[in-house]
């Protein structure tokens, strides 16, 4: 069943506390995750920057398009690559 959130004022941390606890509701995860989870939602406002800036970013970044050259990386592949924020 889906679920909805009323249309109401929430701050990032509500927000995504929110999403947690739904998600985790039916199929908890281990005690030990759950609190670094918590602990990573309450430091957000901490970790996201205020002020983005554009740079390139990797589309579909997974182990066949990582090139190694004698255990050292040496290259991404990326057909997906695009510019924008962070």
């Amino acid at each position: 069943m889906p679920v909805i959130l009323e249309k109401i004022q929430l701050s990032k941390f509500e927000i995504y506390s929110k999403i947690f606890e739904i998600i985790n509701k039916d199929n908890p995860m281990p005690k030990k995750i759950n609190k670094k989870i918590e602990n990573l939602i309450k430091d957000l406002d901490n970790r996201i920057p205020k002020k983005t800036e554009a740079r390139l970013l990797h589309g579909d970044l997974w182990e066949d398009n990582i090139l190694f050259n004698n255990g050292k990386l040496v290259g991404l592949i990326d057909p997906g690559i695009y510019f924008d924020h962070n």
